[in-house]
């Protein structure tokens, strides 16, 4: 320890420390103020200031990068840079050029290679492991859609790719190698942007490590920003606010204009003008109107004026608010039989697809259910694992591309990594992040994620481990009575068979008790089996006449319908190898799948799964067929799984001729799906179980027009609703929607985000609030959400929709209405 005594006045005082070969990495200096005019033996701090850190460093192990470049530059042109080392040495350099607000974001600061590579270690040991990289290399929000046919995946299609809304600036370039005294030259396209970005450089060299950024403003003499919500919906009419900025006061006036595509149509000559006294910002107003053709649109602003011109594309959704809806033609093709349909697509233009699906099995109406699936509006840990489930075996029914292939495993991985929100430190899976347990799902979830791994799919241990040794607990401690149903308990054992770790004991338990449904039997019956107790598994299921119930009750734990069980009994005949008698289940299974008739995400996943299971358990199922589409040549069509599956590319939306002949010398079935989103505000009010009403009011409590509301009025949306039936209800959904012109204020957006204490979760997005309760017999709920008429102009409120996520019967509707925003004062 150095001590070194400094007399210090005012102002700033320097020192000098020797430094030896010997010293440590790390110097630390602690600065105390001592008590003046006192003798040097007998004085003593007084106040401790703080410790400073000094680092020391071998000059060999450090590189000085140094970029060299404009202090400022413009949106929407080619810049370069160059990158040289101080001191003339080599290095391996790469360099970011990032968006200086997506930075300040996360704090992010350029990375320091030297101090982490030179730094202490604690105990000189340091433990590397790639798990980050495995787990998060999946990561990202499991995609909701899955074209099977080739189509795009993003909504409203037809051969446009998503676009964001304003493209970052994030650009990666590297890596590269400087000899010693070069230089290097780069050169990036800026979008149109505003604001500051960061050039960012890190560079190696056999041991030696060093940074350097700098911060470079991006701006122009005459700047520009267009103002639109979120999204828009078909029909609506509403101003667009232009901001254009003057920096130079060379700019006294400017001119904005607009180009559409064919989502939009100007409302007026698309032309305004402002005037500039000084350098600042003035907006000019724009007024569009978008039409029947949803999809991604691009709108393009351009201003000049004073000789200076600028520019700015905005990527906005036109969405309709309403579902899809789906129709389906359906017809049995025996053996050289032609069938002619003439399909017309019943959506607006630009929402229609038609598909074909040929099956050698009974059809699955594949089209339909899968996309049900796919494109849910909720997202518990059923529905999640729903969607996800049956992807694993589609392979089984259908040829897929291999891109469709790429796809499929990318759904499959997201959903995987999602899964990780709703898991519990013991291992338990909850029906929402942070909620309660959910039993039937934690079986359901980690038989998804056996499947998963069965196929090759990379599971983490993370996840496997803590839910088998949650799975044993739950299976050794049960008790017949208790909160989960016999039929729980059998779906446990079966997931822990199924993994390789059979409870025998907690199966002998459950065999003895009496009343076990058929659903509950077969599946202990394929636990039995899976363990190697085939005996066992034959006797449990000799005298079983698979009964199934007819009804579940609201409440069941199980998610159970009569689809579901049937499915669930066939996924055990399948493992028992009983295939002979699954003909009957098949066919009833078959049927259900084939109507319009609403089932729940947990009956058409397992049915799917089952129906997979089935097939690819059947040999012999390759077949061919004539098509015949419009005018078009009649094609010749092999396949070799049991389900062909294709959507009709450009059909035509006023209708077409759809021809099948059988060519393969059997039965064949076919389906003819069109999918469209129907006109907004087709939808008719309507109420069975539930009563739903909503009261608009002020601030104070006021009651407001919605019809007619002045532009930046708040104001709040009461949501009332009833369980009007004589039975308690759980996982009831609320989906409210507001209109493109509306804006939600929430607690979310203001650091009070959790979810309300009467609800069991709630899921804000830009355009509507997803809530989620239960309800007792009788009973009342009220919520409130508070909203602001943020944008001019005429805009659609979607229907309101509050329904039971597993009995779609019991629901309320209120119908969309269109509403308008004016300016205050009109």
């Amino acid at each position: 320890i150095q001590q070194r005594w400094l007399e210090v006045g005012q102002g700033r005082s320097k020192f000098e420390l020797p430094v030896t070969a010997a010293m440590s990495p790390n110097v630390y200096v602690s600065v105390a103020l001592l008590q003046p005019h006192q003798d040097k033996k007998n004085d003593r701090p007084i106040r401790l200031w703080g410790v400073i850190p000094i680092k020391v460093h071998d000059a060999k192990t450090v590189l000085e990068p140094v970029i060299a470049a404009a202090d400022e530059w413009k949106p929407r042109q080619k810049v370069s840079f160059d990158v040289s080392e101080k001191q003339g040495r080599a290095m391996t350099y790469t360099v970011a050029v990032v968006d200086e607000g997506l930075l300040g974001l996360t704090g992010f600061r350029t990375p320091e290679l030297h101090d982490e590579f030179y730094r202490r270690e604690a105990l000189g040991v340091t433990t590397w492991d790639l798990f980050d990289d495995i787990v998060g290399a999946y990561g990202g929000e499991l995609e909701r859609l899955l074209a099977l046919g080739g189509s795009d995946e993003a909504e409203g299609g037809k051969g446009k790719k998503s676009k964001r809304r304003f493209p970052p600036v994030v650009k990666f370039l590297g890596a590269f190698h400087l000899d010693a005294g070069g230089k290097g030259h780069h050169e990036i396209e800026l979008p149109q942007y505003l604001g500051a970005v960061r050039v960012m450089v890190v560079a190696g060299e056999h041991g030696a490590y060093g940074h350097a950024d700098k911060s470079i403003p991006v701006r122009e003499p005459l700047g520009m920003l267009a103002t639109l919500p979120r999204v828009l919906s078909p029909g609506e009419e509403f101003s667009v606010p232009v901001s254009l900025f003057a920096t130079d006061p060379k700019v006294k006036e400017a001119t904005v204009e607009v180009a559409v595509d064919d989502h939009f149509e100007i409302v007026g000559d698309g032309k305004a003008s402002v005037t500039f006294k000084e350098p600042g910002e003035q907006v000019a107003t724009l007024r569009l109107k978008s039409l029947d053709r949803p999809g991604m649109a691009t709108l393009r602003f351009t201003a000049k004026g004073s000789g200076q011109s600028t520019g700015s594309d905005v990527n906005i959704m036109v969405r309709n608010p309403n579902a899809p809806t789906s129709v389906q033609h359906l017809h049995m093709l025996k053996a050289d039989e032609t069938w002619t349909e003439h399909v017309v697509p019943h959506g607006l233009p630009g929402t229609n697809s038609v598909s074909i699906e040929i099956s050698a099995v009974p059809p699955l109406n594949l089209d339909r259910r899968l996309n049900y699936l796919l494109t849910y509006p909720y997202g518990c840990v059923e529905q999640l694992t729903s969607s996800a489930f049956p992807q694993l075996y589609l392979a089984t029914l259908v040829q897929l591309s291999d891109k469709q292939k790429a796809e499929v495993e990318n759904h499959i991985n997201a959903a995987v990594d999602r899964l990780r929100q709703f898991q519990a430190p013991d291992g338990s899976f909850q029906y929402w992040p942070g909620g309660h347990l959910q039993s039937w799902a934690t079986s359901y979830a980690g038989h998804f994620l056996i499947e998963a791994r069965r196929l090759g799919y990379q599971i983490p241990s993370a996840m496997m481990n803590p839910w088998m040794n949650y799975q044993h607990q739950a299976a050794r401690g049960w008790v017949a009575g208790g909160t989960d149903a016999a039929l729980d308990q059998a779906y446990r054992l079966y997931t822990l068979a199924l993994a390789n770790e059979a409870e025998l004991g907690a199966m002998n338990r459950l065999r003895e008790q009496d009343h076990l449904t058929s659903s509950a039997r077969w599946l202990l019956a394929a636990s039995y089996r899976l363990a190697g107790q085939i005996s066992a598994a034959d006797d449990l299921v000799k005298d079983d006449n698979i009964e199934v119930a007819d009804r579940y009750d609201m409440t069941d734990p199980t998610f159970g319908s009569r689809l579901r069980d049937q499915a669930i009994i066939l996924t055990g005949l399948a493992t028992l190898n009983r295939l002979d008698r699954a003909q009957p289940l098949v066919e009833s299974i078959s049927a259900s799948l084939a109507t319009d008739r609403w089932y729940s995400t947990q009956s058409v996943a397992w049915s799917l799964l089952a129906m997979a299971r089935y097939a690819g358990d059947s040999a012999g199922k390759a077949f061919a067929f004539e098509q015949t589409v419009g005018t078009q040549a009649a094609s010749h069509i092999e396949s070799a799984t049991p389900v062909y599956r294709a959507q009709l590319d450009s059909f035509l939306d006023q209708g077409s001729d759809v021809s099948f002949r059988n060519s393969a010398g059997r039965t064949l079935y076919a389906t003819i799906t069109t999918r469209g989103i129907p006109q907004a505000g087709s939808e008719e009010a309507s109420s069975k179980g539930l009563k739903l009403s909503i009261d608009f009011t002020d601030l104070d409590g006021h009651s407001v027009d919605i019809e007619h509301l002045a532009q930046g009025s708040d104001i709040v949306a009461e949501v009332e609703i009833m369980n009007r039936t004589e039975r308690d209800m759980e996982n009831l959904a609320l989906n409210f929607a507001v209109p493109s012109g509306w804006e939600i204020h929430h607690a979310r957006y203001t650091a009070q985000g959790d979810t309300p204490p009467d609800l069991d979760y709630q899921d804000v997005r830009d355009d509507r609030i997803l809530s989620y309760f239960g309800l007792k017999a009788g009973k009342r709920i009220t919520l409130k959400f508070q909203l602001n008429a943020a944008y001019l102009g005429r805009f659609y409120m979607p229907a309101t929709l509050v329904e039971a996520m597993y009995d779609a019967e019991t629901h309320a509707l209120r119908p969309g209405e269109w509403v308008e925003v004016g300016k205050p004062g009109e």
